[in-house]
Order: C-alpha cells, then structure tokens, then sequence
C-alpha cells in the first residue's frame, strides 16, 4: 500500500494510470460497454463525422461505429501487446540464467546465437518470423515473441551474471545446491525487479509493434476490430473523412504515451540504479 501511494504521488503518473485502467476496464467489459456490435454495418452512415447522433466517433468507411471498435480492438491491441512480452520473458529469463551460470560452452553457445540475431531489426526479424509462421493473430504474438527473445536474454544475462558472484549465492552453491534453485531461488528475487520494470517497458512498444503488423496486413485480417488495421483500413478514405484514421491513431498514441509514463515510474521505484541517479534514498541494509 504504501508503495502504491508513492507511485502514485506524481499526477503525472496518476493521470496515466487512470488512463490505462480505463482502457483494460473498458476491453474486459466490451460486451457491455460497447453501444454497437463492432462488425454492424450501417450502410446509410458510412464515413459519418464526429458526433453523428448515436455514433459519437463517427463510422468508417464500411458504414462501422467507431467507438465499438475501438474498444473491441483494445482486446487485441493489449492481448497483442502483453502475450509476446510475457512469453519472451519466461523465454528469455530462463536461457539467460542458464547462460550465466553455466560458463564455459553453453554459455558461449547462447550468446553466439543471439549475436547473430542481432543482426537482423527487430521488425525485419518479426517480419520474417510471421511469414514463417503465417497470417493470424497467434501467429504474430509467436513471431514478436521470437523476435524480441534475443533482447530478453541479454537483459537478464547482463544482471544475473554479476548476481553469480554475490556472497549468498556464492554461499548456496557451496552448499551444493542445485542449479535450478540457484538459479530461480537465489538469482533470480534478485534480478526480479529489473525483469518487471524491462517488461513493461516493453508493452507499449509490443502494442506499436502489434499495430504495425496489422497495419502491414501480416496480423488482424478484417473485419476484426485492431487499432493498427483500422488505422490502415482508414488510410484509404483520409482525405474524405480524416477522422477515420486520425481517431484509433490518437488512441494508440496516447495510450503507449500513458504506458511509458508508468514504466518510467516503475523504473524509478524498482530499479536502485535508476534511484540512485536520481538521488533517491535507498533503505538501509540493516
């Protein structure tokens, strides 16, 4: 609670998490909250203007309520922007603790790979990763997973291989314990809140990412509501009713604002060498 109360000081910071409950509220309780079934077709009102009775967004191109689909498609947007990143971490958390503790060949192994995966950009990797794997909203969480592992593994090798030289994990080794408590019950508390804040500062770039792919036609195929695909299907009809593309396109924007707002106060809170270089009072050892 008292964490919580500190995070929230900033209104900076309270203002953006107000805006993303809000917004996995409303994608929990679309069936209920949403005022039109986000596939209905009105074909009378198709590219209506903001605040088109009964429409307060306006439809698209295909006679569609906009906000219905907003929020619809804030359940893939997040799905989309959270599922790659959780699999990428349990993916990632474990072969970097393997690589770092075990030195030697496995070790090189690893880091050789993810070297050569270095190579390629995130995207193109991605890219490439869903034309291996296919069209289809699983198949792009696969592919950004896949994409973004080398990331991850550098992430946790860079922490947990200093944690290896801490006296109690030193000391649990000595003691012959196995390489998997070492690993997931000595190294990995302690690497644990720099894992959280590298998580979820990974979000809001996976959303972008997932909006991308759909934008690209390799994710969401219509008539699924997606922030990214509706930004592309609005594209077409931009000079005719700009409000069609521009209205998901300030959402997305604002929502991965809000979500590197939280990140970066996360970072301040769970990360000391971000505390400490903002001046913040570590507690005492004692």
């Amino acid at each position: 609670m008292r964490f919580l109360k500190k995070f929230l000081s900033r209104p900076s910071t309270m203002a953006a998490s107000a805006v993303v409950v809000i917004v996995v509220l409303l994608a929990i309780m679309a069936p209920l909250v949403s005022p039109w079934d986000p596939v209905r077709v009105f074909p009378g009102l198709r590219n209506a203007s903001l605040f088109t009775p009964g429409h307060i967004l306006g439809t698209d191109q295909a006679g569609r309520d906009i906000l219905s689909r907003l929020i619809w498609g804030a359940r893939v947007t997040l799905v989309m922007g959270t599922v790659p990143v959780v699999l990428s971490m349990v993916i990632g958390t474990l072969l970097g603790l393997i690589a770092a503790y075990y030195a030697g060949a496995l070790d090189f192994a690893i880091l050789r790979l993810m070297e050569v995966l270095f190579a390629f950009p995130l995207v193109l990797l991605a890219v490439l990763a869903a034309a291996v794997f296919g069209n289809g909203m699983v198949n792009a969480m696969l592919a950004m997973a896949v994409a973004m592992v080398p990331y991850v593994i550098r992430a946790v090798y860079a922490s947990a291989k200093p944690a290896m030289e801490l006296t109690y994990v030193e000391a649990s080794i000595i003691r012959g314990a196995s390489a998997s408590h070492v690993m997931l019950a000595e190294i990995l508390p302690s690497i644990f809140p720099s894992l959280v804040v590298f998580a979820t500062s990974m979000i809001p770039l996976f959303i972008i990412f997932a909006a991308g792919l759909s934008y690209l036609g390799v994710a969401i195929q219509p008539p699924t509501p997606e922030w990214g695909l509706m930004i592309a299907e609005g594209q077409q009809v931009i000079q005719v009713a700009s409000h069609v593309p521009t209205v998901p396109g300030l959402v997305l924007l604002v929502v991965c604002f809000c979500l590197n707002v939280v990140s970066d106060r996360l970072q301040r809170e769970l990360d000391p060498r971000t505390r400490q270089r903002h001046g913040a009072r570590l507690p005492a050892s004692g």
